[in-house]
């Protein structure tokens, strides 16, 4: 597994578990309880935290992204309701548990941003970020 520029982010449009994490799912979790582990071994897009008493598997998207902040051997904070793992310095990383099935990332950009388009994102996806100019576009100059 060849390590990337941690600051380079994987860039895939989905916001279900394993792939990217939105921003209102990653401030959710920031005051939910994380179940500390360590990272052991990645396979793939598996990933296994061993948390003492038993050793979890996970999928992400970017596991090469996850060895280069973390680590093989580092400590790891895990939160099941958020399907959240926090590396070092807060970094966040959605994961799904590696039993259930995997949905190949999708790289295709928002590009409608009719409330029937964003619905239907959030169907598709579930979520999505607008970009500030588009909002701006949308709305006109302010004031």
């Amino acid at each position: 597994m060849t390590a990337k520029n941690s600051t380079k982010v994987y860039m895939c449009e989905l916001y279900q578990a394993g792939h990217t994490v939105h921003h209102i799912q990653a401030n959710r979790s920031a005051g939910a309880p994380h179940r500390q582990g360590t990272l052991t071994e990645i396979l793939g897009n598996v990933i296994s935290v061993d948390f003492g008493d038993e050793i979890r598997r996970y999928r992400n998207h970017d596991p090469d992204r996850l060895v280069d902040i973390v680590g093989i051997g580092g400590s790891v904070g895990v939160c099941e309701r958020y399907v959240i793992l926090r590396g070092n310095r807060g970094y966040c990383f959605s994961i799904l548990d590696a039993d259930e099935p995997w949905v190949p990332c999708d790289h295709e950009p928002l590009t409608s941003f009719t409330p029937g388009a964003l619905a239907e994102r959030l169907e598709t996806h579930g979520g999505f970020l607008v970009p500030g100019v588009a909002v701006e576009d949308a709305t006109g100059p302010h004031a």
